[in-house]
């Protein structure tokens, strides 16, 4: 059969399998698992799960993990706290719950999802889950709620407490409204304290807030991790009300420009505006970059369908949304650049047609180690029930939709009422070699086996190849240089699973030392690292990464 290039053929072709049911890609991969709510008792079977989150192995055993938090609000009307569950990959497609809590309540209302993130704030070596959940003190018996959750991990439990380690709310006054949406953890502004960047759908009720804004927030750790008189506090807030169009759910921090400056980018459901802050000095953050309704007059928006990556290999990341206006549907795309003040409404491109679709959550990798970027949408809508997946076909152009295949990964019977608005691309968390893509169905039914997580493992053994987009390392690695052989320039790129201070090294073929390229403390997460040896003689070279008791070395090949 004539293999299927455009994106218009693709299309057809994604309508044709529209009436299967259950994995249609069975090539490339298969269900490893199907975990249900039923079969865990810590799991209540009318709580659906929200968002997935990893990859982690937060215990340090080498067994890689992942993060659920299931919510009844995902689907009903009931006011009880959300959970998060711990699940950890115990040999090949075996995914053992191993954690779990619930949320301290009681709960003020149901109006907007909760959110994590992981990190080691107070870098004692102990990783925290930091949970934010959306409160409204005017509403319910406390005037005044936690919104932030740290549970540390315990050595002498060898887990996590059940009950939180700190809380916070963030110092809002009595009566304060505070939606956040999504939480960040790193190290922004490079001046060694790791920082939780904050969203927020409403924020009102007095204090730095004075009326109904959606800010970006920005929070530093004083003290340790711990109830006594560590603090959450203030280090910046978007007083402008640069994100007050429409919703705002997603915060990414990136270096999008390859300057060396992290930015904070975050999205509003405008028809798509997003705006750019650069960290340009300690607890200093400039707007460089102010995009509005990029998509008019066509409402766009997006919730969780936002990702960054190197999908070009360059060593900068680029940016892929799913938008959807419930319906129609489209995927934009936004190539790199080293100007950000030069974005505008024209730098988005809309490479996809318009699907009659509810494109919502979405993620991106490389599963099958191909070096094409692959992205995952989930489709929230009662009606189509599936998972789609956006190809890159090699050698094409990245912004336009003939340089792209398009078609159905997953579709649920037509008899359940299962949603899947949000997708996850793990970072092999059985420990096989192989990646896996986690399906999130928000709508499991109380009395019946509805499965809560589908988990596709790809059938491709991959090897150093990136994480996913917006995923911890589970483990140190230190990747080869590309291009290699090179002249004079190539980018290496290296994985760590917590922050710390690291020394990335070139080294001649007699052990001399001929450039140090990394010195200092780098956040958890993967790093790319331009060398440039234009003052170097043609020959072998090696690089080695040093960070904690970890150390590889690798070889590089300049010839000019």
């Amino acid at each position: 059969m004539k293999r299927i290039h455009t994106m218009a053929a693709m299309f057809l072709l994604f309508c044709s399998v529209s009436v299967a049911q259950g994995l249609v890609d069975t090539a490339n991969f298969t269900i490893a698992a199907q975990l249900k709510p039923s079969d865990f008792s810590e799991w209540p079977d009318n709580v659906a799960a929200w968002r997935v989150y990893g990859t982690y192995d937060l215990d340090n055993d080498g067994k890689n993990e992942f993060l659920v938090i299931v919510d009844p609000a995902s689907t009903s009307s009931d006011t009880s706290m959300p959970r998060i569950l711990r699940f950890e990959g115990n040999g090949d497609n075996n995914f053992e719950l191993v954690w779990s809590t619930q949320i301290p309540g009681p709960r003020s209302a149901v109006y907007s999802w909760p959110c994590l993130t992981v990190s080691d704030m107070d870098k004692d070596g102990k990783q925290e889950i930091i949970f934010g959940l959306p409160m409204n003190g005017a509403v319910g018996p406390n005037p005044n709620p936690d919104i932030i959750y740290f549970y540390e991990y315990d050595s002498d439990l060898q887990n996590f407490p059940s009950t939180p380690t700190m809380t916070s709310n963030l110092g809002f006054p009595a009566l304060f409204y505070y939606a956040i949406t999504s939480i960040v953890a790193s190290d922004v502004d490079a001046d060694g304290d790791i920082e939780l960047v904050l969203s927020s759908r409403r924020a009102y009720g007095g204090g730095m807030w004075t009326s109904s804004t959606r800010p970006l927030s920005i929070y530093h750790l004083t003290g340790d991790v711990s109830a006594g008189f560590s603090s959450l506090d203030v280090e910046f807030v978007d007083s402008i009300g640069t994100f007050n169009g429409g919703y705002y759910f997603n915060n990414h921090v990136v270096d999008f420009d390859g300057d060396g400056n992290k930015e904070i980018w975050g999205f509003t459901w405008d028809m798509i505006a997003f705006a750019v802050y650069e960290a340009t000095g300690k607890d200093t953050y400039e707007l460089r970059a102010d995009v509005n309704q990029a998509t008019s007059p066509t409402d766009y928006g997006e919730q969780n369908s936002v990702a960054f990556y190197d999908a070009n290999n360059d060593g900068k990341p680029e940016m892929f949304i799913g938008g959807q206006t419930s319906p129609p549907s489209a995927v934009f795309y936004l190539p790199n650049t080293t100007d950000l003040p030069s974005l505008t409404t024209t730098s988005l491109k809309r490479i996809t047609p318009e699907f009659d679709l509810n494109f919502q959550g979405a993620d991106i990798g490389d599963t099958d180690g191909d070096g094409e970027v692959e992205f995952y949408i989930g489709d929230w809508s009662s009606d189509a029930r599936a998972v789609y997946r956006l190809r890159h076909i090699n050698g094409q152009a990245f912004d336009d939709t003939s340089g792209y295949t398009f078609d159905t990964l997953y579709y649920a019977a037509p008899d359940s009422t299962y949603e899947f608005p949000n997708v996850f691309v793990a970072d092999d968390i059985d420990g096989d070699d192989k990646k896996e893509v986690i399906l999130v169905n928000t709508n499991t039914r109380e009395g019946f086996t509805d499965v809560g997580l589908i988990i596709l493992e790809s059938k491709h053994v991959v090897t150093n190849v990136p994480p996913a987009n917006n995923t911890t390392p589970s483990s140190y690695a230190l990747m080869q240089n590309y291009p290699n052989p090179f002249n004079p320039s190539t980018k290496i790129q290296f994985a760590l699973p917590t922050t710390g201070n690291v020394t990335l090294t070139v080294f001649d073929m007699l052990g001399r030392e001929v450039a140090t390229l990394v010195n200092g403390m780098k956040d958890a997460g993967m790093h790319t690292v331009p060398f440039n040896a234009r003052n170097l003689s043609s020959g072998l070279y090696f690089y080695t990464l040093r960070s904690g008791s970890f150390v590889e070395t690798k070889k590089m090949m300049l010839m000019k």
